[in-house]
C-alpha cells in the first residue's frame, strides 16, 4: 500500500514494514589528482610538485571521485601562471593534460567541478608546482653573459694589441678604454629609459670623480668611483616607463616601485667583482646622512664614502637638469638646498667641495650629455 504521504507499506517476514522515500540533495563530487608523470617518472596522488630545471614533459591525470548526479555537472582545469583561460571537459569526469618545457617559476594547477546553473559554487583542489629556473632564465645570467662577452672582447683586443705593439703601457691603456666604453654603453642603456635624464649617469660619474679628487683621494680611487657612478642607476632597468616618466605626482605605490631600484641594482651587480664597491654604489646612493634615506636607512659613516659622494653628485645633477615633472633649479636655489640639507641629507665634509665646484662653474648648471 502506498500512502498519500509517500509511505510504502510492505508485508515482510517480520510483519508489515513501512518505507519512506525522500529526495536527497547531491553534493558536488570530490576531486583528486591521480598521478603526475615527469619525463616517465610517476608520482601518485601528490599534494605539491617540485621540478628540476631540466624537466621537460609533465603529464597530470585527475578525476572526480563520483559523478552519479543527474545534473549536467562540468569539470574544468587551469594551470595558473601558464594557461590563459580554463579548459572545460565535455561531459567527462576525468582528464589528463601534458605540459612541455614549462619555464621556471611558480604555478598552481587547479581542478574544479560545478553545475552550470550555479557556476559560482564549486568543489576545487589546487596543486602547487614549482620549477627551478634554468641558468638562462635568471637575470643574473645575462649580466654575467654580457660581462663575459666584454671580457672576451678585452682578451681578443689584448692579443691583437700584443701582436702589434710591444708597449705594455699602451696595452693597459687600450684595455682601460674598452672597459670604460663598455661601462658607458651600460650607462647609456640605463639613461635611455628616460629622455629627461639623457647623459645623467655619465655626468654623475664625472662629478663624483671630481669630488673624490678634491677630497684628496688617489687616482685609482678616483677612477674606481667614476666606474661605480656610471652604473649607480642600473636598477632603473626594472622600473616601468610609465612610472619613471610620469609627469605628475607619484602615488605611494609608484614611489615604492622607484625606490626599489636601488635594491634591484645591488642585486644585479652583486656578483660583478671586477669593480670593487659597484654593487654598494647602486644600493646605497640614496641613503641619507641622518638615516632617513632608503633602502637600508644607514646613517653617517656607516654609508660607504663613495656612496655618499655619488649621492651628492646625483642630487646635484637632478636639481640642475630638466625633469618630466619640473624645470632645472637655478644656481642659487641649488646652493641654498645644499646648505639647508648639510648634515641631514648630505655629508657635511662633502658639501663644501660641491659648492666650490658650482662657484667655479666646474659643473654645468643644466644637464647636458657632454
Amino acid at each position: 500500500w502506498l500512502d498519500k504521504d509517500g509511505s510504502l507499506y510492505l508485508v515482510t517476514r517480520n510483519g508489515i514494514s513501512v518505507f519512506g522515500f525522500e529526495g536527497v540533495e547531491n553534493s558536488l563530487p570530490k576531486l583528486i589528482v591521480n598521478n603526475i608523470k615527469v619525463d616517465g617518472k610517476t608520482y601518485e596522488h601528490p599534494t605539491e610538485l617540485k621540478l628540476d630545471s631540466t624537466a621537460q614533459r609533465v603529464t597530470i591525470a585527475f578525476s572526480a571521485l563520483s559523478f552519479a548526479d543527474t545534473t549536467a555537472l562540468r569539470v574544468a582545469y587551469q594551470l595558473i601562471g601558464f594557461d590563459e583561460e580554463p579548459t572545460v571537459l565535455d561531459g567527462e569526469n576525468s582528464g589528463s593534460i601534458s605540459y612541455t618545457n614549462l619555464p621556471g617559476g611558480e604555478y598552481a594547477f587547479e581542478v574544479w567541478v560545478y553545475n552550470p546553473e550555479t557556476p559560482d559554487v564549486t568543489s576545487k583542489i589546487t596543486l602547487s608546482i614549482s620549477k627551478s629556473k634554468k641558468l638562462t632564465e635568471r637575470p643574473l645570467f645575462w649580466v654575467v653573459f654580457v660581462v663575459l662577452v666584454v671580457a672576451g672582447a678585452f682578451a681578443v683586443s689584448l692579443l691583437v694589441t700584443r701582436a702589434r705593439i710591444n708597449s705594455v703601457k699602451r696595452r693597459q691603456q687600450e684595455y682601460k678604454d674598452i672597459v670604460e666604453q663598455s661601462l658607458l654603453t651600460f650607462a647609456n642603456t640605463i639613461d635611455a629609459k628616460d629622455p629627461y635624464t639623457n647623459g645623467h649617469s655619465m655626468r654623475v660619474a664625472r662629478y663624483s670623480r671630481e669630488l673624490a679628487k678634491r677630497m684628496g683621494m688617489t687616482e685609482e680611487q678616483q677612477e674606481n668611483i667614476y666606474y661605480i657612478a656610471l652604473l649607480h642607476d642600473i636598477g632603473k632597468i626594472g622600473v616601468p616607463d610609465n612610472i619613471l616618466n610620469k609627469p605628475g605626482r607619484l602615488t605611494d605605490e609608484e614611489r615604492e616601485v622607484i625606490q626599489r631600484h636601488v635594491v634591484t641594482g645591488g642585486e644585479i651587480l652583486k656578483d660583478f667583482n671586477a669593480i670593487e664597491g659597484v654593487s654598494e654604489g647602486a644600493t646605497y646612493h640614496h641613503e641619507r646622512y641622518d638615516g632617513k634615506g632608503y633602502a637600508m636607512g644607514l646613517t653617517g659613516e656607516d654609508i660607504p664614502l663613495f656612496a655618499r659622494i655619488i649621492g651628492v653628485a646625483d642630487t646635484y645633477d637632478a636639481m640642475a637638469s630638466d625633469r618630466c615633472y619640473r624645470k632645472a633649479l637655478s644656481k642659487e636655489d641649488i646652493i641654498d638646498e645644499f646648505l639647508k640639507c648639510t648634515g641631514t641629507q648630505f655629508d657635511p665634509d662633502i658639501v663644501p667641495h660641491i659648492l666650490a665646484m658650482i662657484d667655479e662653474d666646474t659643473v654645468p648648471m643644466k644637464g647636458t650629455s657632454d
